[in-house]
């Protein structure tokens, strides 16, 4: 394990976001370009990411997305997919292959396929969830495996710490990431997800997304087919696409208000764990 895996920046809302990705490896975290649905999208922004650092870096392979695993450059060493399904075609040597697990019987699944580590992605969080919470799914997977193990779902200062302390190797953050400088997305975006109180979420069709009364999205069919969500998420427009976001989006203005810059973020997080870590052996119940 590096010590960058302690803090892993995805960017957010399935949306190629370079720059972020860069400030996140800079500040020495794990830095994941999301890939998206679009592989002629994606092409451009894994390329600059590629061309504007020398370390090493992650994608992530959104579910049902179609891309080419031999165009990925050899800086990517992580791959994370959203399921174990193509986890085979992904596997390379000198690259791992992360899988995000929503329940005890995913993680079974990941693992009898090879899977390198787990994120424990709680219903904390934006997109496909399930039934647990991040804190609750973690702990059932610790008992399941040596394997690594990250937590996904509700990260922010004060949150953080309880997870390593749990015993995940690192913690997930996108939503999070969502207003911090480098972040590219839209102005309506922006502003409605700097207004959240975590109250503004429903699940339809088993993911998690942003509402709000005057959304086409707030009368939504909650058993909507699982296809049919997908075909509409996105970022770009709050009216004709679902945004992927979680809970824990409501984070996000604070922690872009606080520190400004993803790196910032990213090392603000790890020095509140360590700080939260110290003071508990200092101060045992």
């Amino acid at each position: 394990m590096h010590e960058r895996d302690l803090i892993v920046g995805v960017s957010p809302f399935e949306r190629p976001d370079p720059a972020l990705v860069v400030g996140l490896l800079r500040a020495g975290a794990l830095g994941v370009l999301d890939l998206g649905r679009d592989p002629v999208a994606a092409a451009p922004a894994l390329a600059e990411v590629a061309r504007w650092t020398d370390r090493s870096f992650g994608v992530r392979i959104p579910e049902a997305a179609d891309h080419d695993p031999a165009a990925l450059p050899a800086q990517v060493d992580t791959v994370v997919l959203a399921g174990a399904a193509d986890l085979a075609s992904w596997a390379a040597p000198g690259r791992r292959v992360l899988v995000e697990v929503r329940s005890p019987e995913e993680a079974d699944a990941a693992l009898a396929a090879g899977a390198d580590g787990l994120i424990a992605k709680g219903a904390e969080s934006g997109g496909r969830i399930g039934d647990l919470t991040a804190y609750v799914l973690l702990q059932t997977l610790v008992a399941r495996t040596d394997r690594p193990i990250w937590c996904q779902g509700g990260i922010g200062r004060h949150t953080a710490a309880a997870a390593i302390a749990g015993g995940a190797a690192g913690v997930v953050l996108d939503a999070q990431l969502a207003l911090v400088r480098e972040s590219t997305l839209p102005a309506a975006v922006r502003q409605a997800v700097g207004a959240m109180d975590g109250s503004e979420t429903l699940v339809i069709g088993d993911h998690r997304v942003f509402t709000r009364p005057d959304l086409p999205v707030a009368s939504a069919d909650p058993d909507t087919p699982v296809a049919d969500v997908l075909a509409r998420l996105g970022a770009d427009d709050l009216r004709t696409q679902y945004l992927p976001v979680g809970q824990d989006g409501a984070f996000a203005k604070g922690l872009a208000d606080r520190f400004g810059t993803a790196g910032g973020v990213a090392q603000g997080l790890r020095r509140a764990i360590d700080e939260h870590l110290d003071a508990t052996t200092a101060s045992p119940p």
